[in-house]
């Protein structure tokens, strides 16, 4: 299960990596973000196995969190950028 969703995120994360970074900067930028993904499902891995412990709920919980907070980031980071590349008053007339 878990590698069908990294293959999800790497290609998620490699379409974002090619339309928002210099070419010249692909490769580099993929070889950093790859040990970072691999860490943290170690980390996340870790933790979750000790959150499910002392209580199952609790795993859940703590998941449900990250994962809004991971969506309401995202969120922001998109208006953002689409506020940043909005054609103006003036580039219309």
């Amino acid at each position: 299960m878990l590698g069908i969703i990294m293959t999800f995120f790497q290609i998620v994360f490699g379409a974002l990596i090619i339309k928002e970074v210099d070419e010249a900067y692909i490769g580099r930028t993929n070889g950093a973000i790859v040990p970072l993904m691999m860490g943290g499902i170690l980390i996340g891995s870790a933790i979750s196995g000790l959150l499910a412990e002392i209580s199952l709920f609790a795993a859940y919980g703590v998941s449900a969190a990250l994962t809004a907070a991971g969506a309401a980031l995202a969120t922001r980071l998109r208006t953002t950028d689409a506020a940043k590349h909005a054609p103006t008053h003036a580039e219309n007339a």
